[in-house]
């Protein structure tokens, strides 16, 4: 739709640049999460029988759930995007409360007694997985909050008079067009309906 009114011909190679630059920063960051995860478990290991904490269960389930956002794409239909949305939406605050609480929970029994540990990339790494959750939970959280919202009013001109039919295939997205905006006030009844354009 951006083609319609843009020619993207000039600007291929910026559109080619950030793709591949998103590209290498998810390659990155699947590389970094793999290997804190190996190099840190010993560590981690002995941490969790002192402080009874979980980051590293933490930092697996992050990696895992990221997937959602790769392949997040919007529906066709109203119904299946508002499920994808809340599902997403409720996965990310999900994470972000059980990152927050194995993050600060045991805060204090960690720097009494394992300060080293957070030094280590696993801590490091999780605190940047809960940084970006935090941006994404408001980001789906202000998407979805947007979305149950962008209800317009549309007129429906209904008229005694015969008119041709309208091919509802041809509509894009099964979403619901203005058909002739301008019409009299005559014999003719007006409804006004929901849609969800």
């Amino acid at each position: 739709m951006i083609a319609n009114y843009y020619d993207c011909g000039k600007y291929k190679y910026v559109i080619y640049a950030i793709a591949v630059l998103l590209t290498l920063l998810i390659v990155g960051y699947y590389c970094i999460g793999i290997y804190v995860l190996a190099n840190d478990y010993d560590r981690f290991k002995e941490v969790e029988l002192g402080c009874d904490t979980k980051i590293w269960y933490y930092i697996l389930m992050c990696l895992i759930i990221n997937l959602d956002k790769i392949f997040f794409r919007d529906c066709n239909s109203y119904e299946e995007n508002l499920r994808l949305n809340f599902s997403v939406t409720a996965l990310e605050i999900i994470m972000l409360v059980f990152g927050g609480v194995e993050i600060f929970r045991n805060d204090n029994c960690i720097t009494t007694n394992y300060n080293d540990f957070l030094y280590t990339g696993l801590w490091r790494f999780a605190l940047a997985n809960f940084i970006i959750q935090m941006i994404t939970s408001l980001f789906f959280s202000g998407k979805l909050i947007n979305y149950l919202c962008n209800k317009k009013k549309i007129d429906v001109r209904v008229s005694t008079e015969p008119f041709e039919e309208i091919d509802n295939m041809s509509l894009p997205n099964n979403r619901v067009e203005r058909y002739n905006e301008y019409y009299s006030h005559g014999n003719e009844r007006v409804y006004r309906v929901e849609s969800n354009v």
